[in-house]
């Protein structure tokens, strides 16, 4: 059987294809038998609202934090293959939420290591004290 595949969406074909225990296409179309599992993940950007409250400063200040951030899937494969080992079979939901609390967590440390002066003066160092901090997590993801 063919499988067609929007280019937003990556399949792991799951079976045994000629010997190979998994392969792995985004967008386009594969042939897969008719015993395998097609398995679905969406590429398409994420928007998601990360919000603190009460998170404490370096000087140990209560502050609430909220914003915006937008998540994307790197196309290079070994990052796709991640992803896919990690989110496929989950509901989107689920993935959303596990991106969510991991941003939400590396905010509570950028806000741990910066006192309020430091992020109410500068708040674009706060930013990018939040990447670098997240960078290294999503990468795993």
């Amino acid at each position: 059987r063919s499988v067609k595949c929007k280019q937003w969406y990556q399949r792991r074909v799951r079976g045994c294809i000629e010997g190979h225990g998994k392969n792995f296409t985004v967008g386009g179309e594969a042939w897969v038998w008719w015993w395998s599992r097609v398995d679905k993940i969406s590429l398409r950007p994420i928007t998601l609202s990360p919000k603190i409250n009460n998170g404490l400063t370096k000087d140990g200040v209560a502050l609430s934090v909220s914003g915006e951030v937008e998540v994307c899937f790197i196309k290079d494969p070994d990052m796709l293959f991640n992803a896919a080992e990690k989110f496929i079979g989950q509901f989107q939901y689920e993935v959303h939420d596990i991106i969510l609390q991991t941003i939400e967590g590396n905010i509570r440390a950028t806000l741990s290591s910066m006192t309020a002066e430091e992020i109410y003066s500068n708040r674009e160092a706060f930013a990018e004290n939040v990447l670098a901090t997240s960078g290294p997590d999503m990468s795993k993801m």
